[in-house]
């Protein structure tokens, strides 16, 4: 179950506090309420080994895996005549889609088939749980998880694509996850996405519910880094 971190930024109750009139743009209000979240999720679990450059390849590994399950969940088709289809599928075009990539830096990393018998966490199945129920009664709320990892991805995958490569000496097939061949601007096209945020056709109730679910997602995020850290310590 995902922990909570009240103290160190905006809760989900404390949402309804952020000044909407002074603050227009989506993106800006789920940037300004999940800021500490993303401060504590660099400095925690794997990302943080990530950063540092000491990350192992069992670690890697195992996190891939368990990401695999979350971009497969979050990707999954809506009801093409559904509102919220109009609504959240401009966000996951194929340009962005990672379940793929993440697939084949895991077939390079581990085997064809052996990937598959990484063990899922508990955390992540609980992140994949509130996706899928997400999915089933609140698709729209699925914004803020996609702004948390597909606009995260694209912000700092270069950084650690490179750190990466050198800490655990990855050649460019084991790293898909962080590459967009269709895409021949990155910050170009990231700027464009970021304006699908602002540019969504949401009220201010819609708009509360999707900053509330960037902060669960980065809730479940850490729980999901420093599980993979305890994991594979305990192994040891």
């Amino acid at each position: 179950m995902a922990q909570h971190y009240e103290s160190q930024s905006l809760t989900a109750h404390e949402t309804h506090n952020l000044n909407l009139k002074s603050l227009h743009e989506l993106a800006d209000q789920m940037k300004i309420a999940t800021a500490s979240y993303h401060r504590r999720a660099e400095q925690t679990g794997i990302v943080s080994e990530i950063l540092k450059k000491r990350v192992s390849h069992d670690a890697y590994r195992l996190y891939l895996r368990n990401l695999y399950l979350i971009y497969t969940g979050l990707e999954k088709p809506l009801k093409r005549r559904s509102d919220s289809f109009k609504i959240v599928t401009p966000f996951l075009n194929k340009m962005v889609k990672r379940s793929q990539p993440l697939a084949q830096d895991l077939i390079h990393l581990s085997g064809d088939n052996d990937w598959q018998n990484l063990p899922l966490l508990s955390s992540s199945l609980a992140y994949r749980k509130h996706i899928d129920h997400l999915h089933a009664d609140d698709p729209v709320s699925l914004i803020g998880h996609i702004y948390v990892r597909y606009l995260g991805d694209m912000n700092g995958g270069q950084v650690l694509e490179r750190l990466l490569s050198e800490s655990l000496n990855l050649s460019d097939e084991s790293l898909n996850f962080y590459k967009y061949p269709a895409i021949h601007n990155i910050k170009s096209f990231r700027q464009s996405y970021r304006e699908l945020f602002n540019a969504a056709p949401l009220d201010a109730h819609a708009r509360r519910r999707v900053i509330e679910t960037a902060i669960k997602a980065f809730e479940f995020n850490i729980d999901l880094s420093e599980d993979i850290i305890s994991v594979v310590t305990s192994d040891e």
